[in-house]
């Protein structure tokens, strides 16, 4: 038997041998990017591929009776691929863009119609951001509905008819505003106070303002959430209504909502009576009513309302004796309130009561009950046609006249102190 021999020889490389290439078009919002491949037919694994940019030009323009042509062309750096050309029939670029909000929200695009056209193609571009289709409309406008409030965008353009496009429009800037939600009014210390929440974008307010049977007047802006109006006069039912901007671009106009200011009572007074503690105030035009609050002195309480006036005082009879009270008013009409009045404070001691007199060995003793708070009591007699006179005082409930002549008819009555608050005379006690 013999066995298998084997000889080794150097074989030379093919080298390439590349079939005829391919190319794919995509369209893209630029335009046309084209993707070249090459494959090996010695070597079908190794593939060249190359993707480039499509450059445009005009070769005829169209005109008002004819379509144009243009032409897209493709070049490559490897020399595999030599250069590619598409052309497109051509339709005029739409005319006179332009982009501004629309009522009701977003951004209405419009354009004048371009004869032949069947349908427009509508783009847009956020700052910083590529080209994309929103969308398409059979007539000159769209309304572009996704666009935030506050963002300048830039939209473009394109007319079609079958698969024949126009070249893109000249680009337009376009931006709006929602108009301010949740509108408020109520009255404050210095005026009414207009809020809303603000609008994303806006960089200003304007607030308007009208009474009824009047137009609407713009009275200033805010570049906050918040306007005070310092002209409201006092009593008068106004509605106000507010529009966000930025730059030229202005929103809708907010619903309206109606306020009336009251100013806060002026001039509060307090002073102690027999029976409580008067208030009183100056009267603030348009008010109808005075809400009274009251809270101890000195302390962390809530203030309590505690009655309502339809003039210009009210009396506290649920004011203990001896306790300091703060007390604030404030103007009412209808469901509209001022601010609180500036605060005072008082007190008042209740005059002594049940006060008795009878003769004792040596003189007359008075006796009554305490009042709240006091400290001293003062004791006054008179005899029948005579004046009053201070004989003496007392830290209790009990005094003892030792200058009272035996025989003399004697009237008596008391008065209640602490510090220099006085309390009325208390009710007369006569004794012989």
């Amino acid at each position: 038997t013999f066995e298998t021999q084997t000889k080794k020889v150097d074989l030379e490389a093919t080298g390439h041998a590349y079939g005829a290439p391919t190319y794919e078009w995509i369209e893209t919002a630029d335009g046309w990017t084209v993707t070249a491949t090459a494959v090996c037919s010695n070597d079908p694994a190794h593939v060249e591929t190359e993707t480039v940019t499509a450059a445009y030009e005009v070769t005829a323009a169209p005109t008002c009776a004819a379509a144009g042509v243009g032409t897209w062309t493709a070049v490559f750096e490897s020399t595999l691929f030599p250069p590619q050309t598409k052309t497109v029939r051509l339709i005029a670029a739409p005319e006179n863009a332009a982009a501004a909000p629309a009522a009701g929200g977003g951004l209405e695009v419009t354009w004048d119609p371009v004869d032949g056209a069947t349908k427009y193609n509508v783009y847009r571009r956020a700052p910083g951001g590529s080209w994309e289709k929103l969308g398409y409309s059979r007539t000159g406008r769209f309304t572009d509905l996704t666009a935030a409030s506050g963002t300048l965008y830039t939209y473009r353009i394109r007319a079609q008819v079958s698969t024949t496009v126009s070249p893109y429009s000249a680009s337009v800037p376009g931006r709006w505003l929602a108009a301010p939600d949740h509108v408020a009014a109520q009255a404050s210390e210095e005026g009414i106070e207009v809020t809303w929440d603000p609008v994303d974008g806006a960089t200003k307010y304007n607030v308007y303002r009208k009474i009824v049977g009047k137009s609407w007047e713009k009275i200033g802006f805010s570049r906050t959430s918040r306007y005070t109006d310092p002209g409201a006069e006092a009593g008068t039912a106004y509605y106000y209504r507010v529009r966000a901007q930025v730059g030229t671009t202005v929103s809708e106009v907010s619903a309206y909502v109606p306020a009336r200011w009251l100013a806060a009572p002026s001039d509060v007074a307090a002073q102690a009576r027999e029976d409580g503690l008067e208030l009183s105030w100056a009267l603030a035009d348009g008010a109808t009513k005075y809400n009274v609050y009251r809270k101890v002195s000195g302390s962390d309480g809530e203030w309590k309302k505690i009655g309502y006036s339809r003039t210009d005082r009210y009396r506290d009879l649920t004011a203990e004796s001896g306790v300091s009270y703060t007390y604030c008013v404030k103007a009412q009409v209808s469901t509209t309130v001022s601010a609180s009045s500036r605060h005072v404070s008082a007190r008042w001691l209740a005059a002594p009561s049940d006060v008795t007199a009878k003769a004792v060995s040596g003189g007359i003793e008075l006796n009554w009950t305490l009042s709240g708070g006091a400290t001293k009591y003062n004791v006054f007699r008179r005899t029948a046609g005579g004046a009053w006179e201070n004989v003496g005082y007392s830290r209790t409930g009990r005094f003892t006249d030792l200058t009272a002549a035996a025989g003399t008819a004697y009237t008596y009555r008391v008065q209640a102190q602490v510090s220099k608050l006085f309390s009325a005379y208390s009710a007369e006690a006569a004794v012989r």
